[in-house]
């Protein structure tokens, strides 16, 4: 008897009518697992497209308002390295080039400087001669002598060089041995090209160790030589 009248209970229990429900965009929903699924399912139905907006506009904004914030300082924060990276890099290279030509300008500076400082003697021996070879008494020789020597050179070799046409004519110092040479420097052209044109006739002993050339600067001979 009390078995039946179970049976009954539970056979009332699941005809028992369950509300419909109904979440957006399904069918309604039936069901016959009791009230208490009904219970936990029933704040579903209640569920529409406004408050599902809200609510999930309420939680991206949440997260906006924390993520946003952290998102912009971690971006700020990689362009300002990523500006100072790329100025720092701009700055060596403009650097290395502005060192590059300030070196190219020295240099160019210099050597413009030795050039025209190579001219300018060049300029100032061009009227001299060099004669190397000539024999020298002991000790100091006035310039008198050493020009008169010079003028017996011309002579012999048919130069035809007078005493006006020497502007001065010394000897050198030197560290070598034998004799010091001599420079010339001449009032006329002309005389210094009669000398070193007849310079080839100095072919007889004691003479012939004679050596007539034109006065070089340093930098010339070592590029002769």
């Amino acid at each position: 008897m009390d078995r039946e009248s179970n049976n009954e209970s539970v056979a009332q229990d699941d005809n028992v009518q369950m509300p419909d429900l109904k979440l957006h965009g399904q069918t309604p929903i039936t069901t016959n697992s009791g009230k208490r699924l009904c219970s936990e399912l029933s704040p579903l139905a209640e569920i529409n497209d406004d408050a599902l907006l809200k609510r999930i506009e309420s939680m991206i904004e949440k997260s906006m308002a924390t993520l946003l914030p952290k998102f912009v300082a971690e971006l700020k924060l990689s362009l300002e390295n990523s500006v100072k990276t790329l100025i720092d890099e701009h700055f060596k290279a403009f650097k290395s080039e502005m060192k590059e030509e300030i070196e190219q300008s020295e240099r160019h500076n210099t050597l413009r400087v030795k050039c025209e400082s190579e001219m300018l003697e060049s300029y100032n021996r061009r009227e001299n001669l060099r004669i190397v070879g000539m024999a020298s008494g002991d000790g100091y020789e006035a310039n008198e002598t050493t020009e008169a020597k010079v003028l017996e050179l011309a002579k012999k070799i048919d130069a035809n060089v007078v005493s006006s046409d020497i502007s001065i004519a010394h000897r050198l110092p030197s560290k070598k041995p034998g004799p010091k040479p001599i420079i010339v420097r001449f009032a006329r052209r002309i005389a210094k090209i009669n000398l070193l044109r007849n310079k080839k006739k100095l072919q007889e002993p004691g003479w012939n160790q004679i050596r007539v050339y034109e006065d070089l600067t340093t930098a010339r001979m070592r590029f002769l030589n």
